[in-house]
């Protein structure tokens, strides 16, 4: 069961391209447990808040287990609902997803 329901479909044809990078485990377990809430390609449907398209430049893996388990503002608390091993690879993937702009700013300028 998700915290928001299940869904299988996804927000446009291009737009799953994030989620398809997604190692196959920790893909599956974004489909069942966090697409409802934060969209096809992690575009966030319930707000700014909830995008995921670059979780990795603001949050730890550790912090975004934190987040599974104890939910937050509008997050509930799906970690109940989940297997450790399942939050561990959903979060693993998640804390590497970063902003072009954040890797860009570590490079010397040409």
């Amino acid at each position: 069961m998700t915290a928001c329901g299940a869904s299988s479909s996804s927000s446009g044809s291009s737009s799953s391209n994030i989620l398809n990078s997604a190692p196959a485990e920790a893909a599956n377990v974004y489909k069942q447990s966090c697409l409802q809430c934060h969209g096809g390609n992690l575009e966030g449907r319930m707000g700014k808040d909830t995008n995921l398209q670059t979780i990795g430049d603001n949050m730890t893996k550790e912090e975004i287990i934190d987040k599974i388990h104890n939910g937050g503002k509008r997050m509930p608390q799906v970690g109940r609902s989940m297997e450790e091993g399942d939050i561990d690879k959903v979060a693993e993937w998640l804390s590497t997803l970063k902003s072009n702009a954040a890797e860009s700013a570590n490079e010397p300028a040409a």
